[in-house]
């Protein structure tokens, strides 16, 4: 096999994967995810691929609705012209379209993704990355992360679901993560960040300090609050504010993720089932609003068996698990108005 060969078919396999993340209808299986798991570790040109193909992919389908429409109809004359290749780079759109977009845009996938680097984790799937800084971060379960520093500066965007980074210490260029609205600055330590499905943002400490602020509304010059964190504190907020200020919590438990294990200290069921939510593809609801605000203590396995780990949760919590359809259902064993006295 020549290698113009080999590397056709590594964009082919990474397109037909990047097509697959991209299609929120069906989750992957955990045959699909080992798989996944096996085929991006094998080379580095596999993930450089991939990611090519999921930036690509994600840029189509972030235009407004019109030009997505009228990109199509001009590419349509030469739709039949393009290989089937091209045609996995979106769902559903042609292959053609992806190539408008570049060439309207003027951007070349590896140029693009020379400035902004995007790291993604499917459910079940964890993955630790070296950033382009040195620094390393270890993905969890359903993360888009996203390195964006230029000239310099050392900056990534947490999209989505939780990581755990190692920062290369480095006094001149402070390490920035940028979360909406907000933003966490470290020089360099270990601390743990986790958006949470509510908007809640979980900022944990490991090592050393990190400041959290809240940017300025629009016309304002000052932070709307800004907390430093040091080594097993942790923080939650939002949007909004403050939800539970700086308080002791010990670090290392909240990287026992990366064991498989979900630790949780004084946590709410409705913020522990959505946690586990993570890793499944079905849904976890609670369906009492009281009993979502039950406060518990205590670590779950969330690695391979969602069901077991369900199963240890109503023997720790006055909880019963129902099934329904993709769905499992969290109620009270024993309702409080039935309780005997």
């Amino acid at each position: 096999m020549t290698h113009d060969n080999s590397s056709k078919e590594v964009r082919t396999e990474a397109a037909r994967w990047a097509e697959r993340m991209m299609d929120d209808s069906q989750p992957l299986s955990t045959a699909e995810a080992e798989a996944f798991q096996g085929w991006i570790k094998a080379s580095d040109e596999h993930a450089q691929e991939f990611r090519a193909h999921m930036l690509l992919a994600k840029l189509v389908r972030d235009l407004p609705a019109h030009i997505r429409t009228e990109m199509l109809t001009q590419a349509t004359e030469d739709a039949h012209e393009r290989s089937q290749r091209w045609k996995l780079w979106t769902r559903g759109l042609a292959a053609s379209v992806v190539l408008a977009l570049v060439t309207t845009l003027g951007w070349f996938g590896y140029q693009y993704n020379s400035a902004s680097i995007e790291y993604v984790t499917p459910v079940s799937i964890t993955r630790d990355v070296t950033l382009p800084d040195g620094s390393i971060a270890h993905l969890n379960t359903r993360t888009d992360l996203r390195w964006t520093g230029r000239s310099g500066e050392r900056r990534v965007a947490l999209r989505e679901g939780e990581a755990l980074f190692e920062v290369k210490h480095d006094p001149a260029h402070p390490f920035t993560v940028v979360l909406d609205t907000s933003e966490i600055r470290v020089l360099g330590t270990r601390f743990n960040v986790r958006r949470r499905d509510n908007t809640e943002v979980v900022v944990t400490v490991l090592e050393g300090t990190v400041e959290v602020l809240q940017k300025p509304a629009s016309g304002n010059t000052q932070a709307a609050w800004t907390r430093t964190l040091h080594a097993n504190q942790q923080l939650v907020y939002n949007a909004t504010g403050v939800v539970r200020d700086i308080y002791a919590s010990t670090g290392a438990n909240a990287a026992r993720w990366r064991e498989g294990i979900l630790e949780f200290e004084d946590e709410s069921l409705s913020n522990i089932a959505g946690d586990l939510g993570r890793y499944t593809d079905r849904k976890i609801v609670v369906s009492d609003p009281h009993l979502a605000q039950l406060r518990l203590g205590g670590q779950l396995k969330v690695r391979g068996d969602i069901k077991g780990s369900l199963g240890l949760l109503e023997r720790i919590a006055p909880v019963a698990v129902h099934e329904s359809g993709n769905t499992f259902i969290l109620d009270y064993r024993q309702r409080p108005t039935e309780e005997k006295h």
